[in-house]
């Protein structure tokens, strides 16, 4: 009878914790916590020197553990010097200054939490680049060929080719109009003469009333450091007719001189691009003669950098080959990706070009779309563009799982790192997705000053700003400083002055970009950026970015009643924005750039039902006009809003057409929704919505329970019967 009762009362402990939960609002505002007692390995990982000028360069890597941040580095294995960033962060950054040009630099990262657990890397290494505007002669190509010649008769004309004093080789082609000479040692690596026909005679050759002559360099190659690595150059020229004595000079300069990088900036703005970075320049002189007689098809241009350089810059899509003619004629050439070599970890991306109007000045560069959507990335060419955004990011649902350099905090970390794992899947719906960037907007050596008529005057100390990561171009009045994370566009009154690297200049008006801004949400990667007129030069300025996984009720019902308003409804919410300001004043209207997975995109009714909704500081509310601008280069869609308010709150939502009566105020929710709740909660409203089965439930154990207890007692009375009997 005794086990009976021990059974009994377990029952009536588990009704009683029952009609706890029954008796408990669902709905009540608590907040249910698992706290799993775990220790997990202090690991470091994507370590990446980026950004790497003549005498700076940024380390970068992650952490899972909010750390400090040091680098030591030195140009032995001894790393003599260390910076280093008490901040605790996961996501680091730390530049190096001060470095020598064109000099090998070992490195290695150290983190340490704030309980002493640290971890540090192998060593790693970097070259700086030389000194911007360093120009490096290569061998001249000759146009006179030993054992060719030409006349011409009644304006045709025949080229001779004597084998017998030819120093190269000869081949006659299956056409029977063209003779390929290779082997030329000149500069040339082959030259096609193609005419009417082709007759030998002897050791002669004769072609014939000459259509044309392409004539293909040697490449030429230069190690220019960093992440740019060794560039080569070669060209394809197509003549009308033989052009000789006429030795052409070739130079590949490390990035841009200012005269050049000016030209190249007022050629991208004329195509709605900005320049990002120059990685080299290549400079052909005495040209006029083979310009002359350029064919119709005009040059092609073979240009390679490191594709490091490249992927630091955006990607392949963001490569331009731009033209400075001798004659003043700035030009955007179109571009193509056309291959890469691969020897060892190195690989080179191949880039080819066109020029309609012949040789002269060409830059490698990487450029962004000024039309608001980011065509680019950060710079980290030679010209001193950084290749890394210096946010400090903190999210609230940092991941434990890495690979790479670790520290040990336990040994017993394999066995729970899944356990782990499947947890934080586990709580991954209770849990609310958010992540925070903060960009401040300093630039070194940028300072601004306010007359009493309220007019702002500049000064950019250039030097002090390269060293720090920013790249500089300087078109007429226009000063495009792009640091990492952020690109300021300052327009002065009049040509800027230019006085030993200081530029100077009456502000007229400030534009911010900002660069993309990434999360990860339920709806996969996003990311955001924004475009924006600023009142002035920012001063201890900052613009915070917080993307997070759904949006709040209020936010909501603002976005509902902005697309009721044009009789639309708000089926879903792929992820909402808030942008707050720090010192910054905006004007005019801000424009904004939000990606997401196409599948997000598909499974909501395709591009035409996606649309950006803002929700002012003022507390009105709008759906913004929203353009499809392509895919990045991530793979997802982007979508282009333009907020007249400015910044604020935004929401990229899924939109249908409104059928039936509107909801009234109050009760304005999305159609779909994703719902952030805590265990607790969750099982107080499964409890309440089955009041009526949970009931039943509790009153059969009753009964079952009180049976037991009548039993036991008939029992009981019946044992005590027989003894007295006995």
């Amino acid at each position: 009878m005794k086990n009976n009762l021990k059974f009994f009362s377990v029952i009536c402990i588990l009704l009683c914790l029952t009609f706890g939960f029954l008796t408990y609002p669902a709905d009540a505002e608590t907040t249910g916590n698992v706290v799993i007692t775990a220790t997990i390995t202090l690991v470091g990982d994507n370590i990446k020197a980026t950004g790497i000028g003549s005498n700076n360069a940024n380390i970068t890597w992650n952490t899972n553990f909010k750390t400090n941040s040091t680098v030591e580095y030195d140009t032995t294995t001894g790393y003599g010097m260390s910076n280093t960033n008490d901040t605790l962060v996961t996501s680091h950054f730390v530049p190096l200054s001060s470095l020598s040009p064109y000099t090998k630099y070992y490195y290695r990262i150290i983190s340490k939490t704030d309980d002493g657990v640290s971890v540090t890397s192998t060593g790693s290494h970097f070259t700086t680049t030389h000194a911007i505007g360093t120009s490096f002669a290569q061998p001249s190509a000759e146009t006179t060929v030993t054992g060719v010649t030409a006349k011409t008769e009644n304006g045709v004309q025949q080229v001779n080719l004597s084998k017998s004093t030819l120093t190269a080789t000869a081949t006659k082609e299956a056409d029977g109009k063209t003779v390929t000479v290779t082997n030329l040692n000149n500069g040339w690596s082959s030259i096609k003469y193609t005419g009417s026909d082709v007759v030998e005679s002897g050791t002669d050759i004769s072609v014939n009333g000459i259509q044309s002559i392409v004539m293909t360099s040697t490449p030429v190659t230069e190690d220019l450091g960093g992440n740019i690595g060794t560039v080569s150059a070669r060209i394809e020229v197509p003549l009308t007719k033989l052009v000789s004595g006429e030795p052409i000079q070739q130079n590949i300069i490390q990035g841009a001189t200012s005269d050049v990088a000016s030209a190249f900036q007022l050629a991208a703005t004329s195509s709605s691009l900005d320049i990002k970075s120059v990685a080299y320049t290549v400079e052909f002189k005495n040209t006029d003669a083979l310009n002359a007689n350029l064919g119709a098809a005009g040059v092609t241009l073979d240009l390679s950098v490191d594709h490091a350089w490249v992927e630091e810059n955006g990607g392949r899509d963001n490569i331009k080959i731009i033209r400075f003619g001798d004659d003043g004629k700035k030009e955007v050439l179109t571009t193509l990706y056309i291959d890469s070599d691969v020897s060892g970890d190195i690989t080179t991306d191949n880039f080819r070009a066109t020029s309609p109007n012949g040789l002269s000045t060409f830059g490698m560069t990487a450029v962004a779309s000024t039309g608001g959507g980011d065509s680019g990335g950060n710079g980290g060419g030679s010209s001193g563009g950084s290749g890394t955004t210096s946010t400090s990011s903190v999210s609230s649902s940092e991941s434990n799982s890495y690979t790479g350099v670790s520290g040990s905090h336990s040994t017993i970390q394999q066995a729970v790192a899944p356990i782990v794992q499947q947890i934080n899947e586990f709580l991954a719906p209770f849990q609310e997705d958010e992540a925070t960037t903060v960009q401040p907007l300093r630039v070194a050596g940028l300072t601004a000053t306010t007359d009493p008529a309220g007019m702002q005057t500049i000064r950019l100390d250039a030097v002090l700003a390269r060293q720090s990561g920013a790249t500089i171009t300087l078109a007429n009045n226009v000063i495009t400083i792009s640091q990492p994370g952020f690109t300021l566009t300052v327009v002065t009154r009049d040509s800027s002055v230019i006085e030993k690297d200081v530029i100077s200049g009456t502000v007229q008006s400030v534009g911010l970009r900002t660069d993309p801004v990434s999360a990860q949400t339920s709806s996969g990667t996003v990311s955001v950026s924004l475009e924006t007129a600023l009142a002035g030069i920012p001063e201890n300025a900052a613009i915070t970015t917080t993307i997070s996984d759904a949006a709040n009720p209020d936010m909501l019902n603002a976005f509902q009643s902005a697309a009721l308003a044009n009789n639309r409804q708000v089926e879903d919410v792929a992820y909402s924005v808030v942008l707050g300001k720090s010192n910054l004043a905006t004007t005019g209207p801000a424009t904004l750039t939000l990606t997401v997975s196409p599948e997000w995109v598909s499974s909501h009714g395709g591009i035409p039902s996606i649309g950006v909704a803002h929700l002012s500081d003022d507390g009105t509310s709008e759906i913004l006009t929203t353009g499809y601008t392509g895919v990045d280069n991530n793979g997802n869609i982007a979508f282009l809003a333009t907020s007249p308010k400015g910044l604020s709150a935004f929401g990229l939502v899924s939109l249908k057409t409104q059928t039936g009566p509107a909801p009234t105020t109050g009760s304005q929710q999305p159609a779909q929704q994703t719902v952030h709740d805590t265990p607790a909660g969750t099982i107080g409203r499964f409890i309440a919505n089955n009041i009526v089965l949970l009931a039943g439930i509790f009153a059969v154990l009753l009964a079952i329970g009180v049976a037991i207890v009548l039993y036991d007692r008939r029992s009981g009375n019946r044992n005590r019967t027989r003894k007295k009997e006995r």
